[in-house]
Parts: C-alpha cells; structure tokens; sequence
C-alpha cells in the first residue's frame, strides 16, 4: 500500500547522514494499527523511532464536555436531563469496538445540529409535541 511504501522511504531517509539528528518524523494514529503498520514495514521498524508519545482515549466525559463546548459555540443550550442521556449513550458507544473517542463526539454533536434543526423546522402538532423554548437553541 502507499503507506507502507511512504514509511519505507521515511525510515531509510533516517538513516541518511543529511536527517540523522535534524529530522522530526511523526506518525499519528490509534496505537494498535500504528504497530500494526510498523511491523509490516519493518520489524526493526520501532527501533528507529526512539520516542513515543501516547494520548490516553478520551472517556466518555471527555467527549460530554467537548459537545458541551461545541454546543456553546453555536449557542445551543442542553438541559441537564439530555446531557445525562448523551453521556449514557456514550458510555454504550466507549464500550464497543471502534470507540472514535473524539470523532464520536463530533458525531453526536451533528446529530444534535441535525435533531435541533428538523425540530425547528418541523410543523408543530398539537399536544404532540413539547412547547419550543423561548430561547432560540435551546433543547428541552
């Protein structure tokens, strides 16, 4: 694949006396597919790259807290009940395979985007529905 073929290049660069010392090579990617890539490349592949750096998955609260922010910045207000809900839903989606921790969030913040949005657009029913916040943005 491409990848692989990229990194070969990358990890023979290293060892050229023109990079060794002055070049800066980052690989980025969820840990297990990141070695993944590396032992198909190389197996002496991790010993060229002599730090790492992890950053832990976000917890579910995490991602809570960064649709909180993403919702504060398009002036969308959620109720307490509905945040105990998100992060619920979350907590489910944290305990599958493929958590997309941050992708997960910005997931569920589109889908509040989309939800808000049919709901301001929709014809309201009588008794049907809740009666709309005074407030603009607002999800009770």
């Amino acid at each position: 694949s491409f990848a692989v073929e990229a990194a070969k290049v990358l990890m023979t660069a290293t060892l050229e006396p023109e990079h060794m010392g002055r070049t800066m090579i980052i690989f980025a990617g969820y840990e297990n597919k990141m070695n993944e890539m590396m032992q198909s490349v190389d197996p002496g592949m991790r010993r060229r790259f002599k730090a790492t750096i992890h950053f832990p998955d976000w917890t579910p609260q995490n991602c809570l807290d960064f649709v909180l922010q993403l919702c504060q910045r398009q002036d969308i207000t959620v109720a307490e009940d509905a945040q105990r809900h998100i992060l619920e839903q979350l907590e489910v989606l944290h305990q599958r395979p493929g958590w997309g921790n941050a992708s997960d969030a910005k997931d569920t913040f589109e889908y509040i985007q989309a939800a808000l949005a049919k709901r301001i657009c929709s014809p309201v029913k009588a008794a049907a529905q809740p009666v709309p916040s005074q407030q603009p943005g607002v999800i009770i």
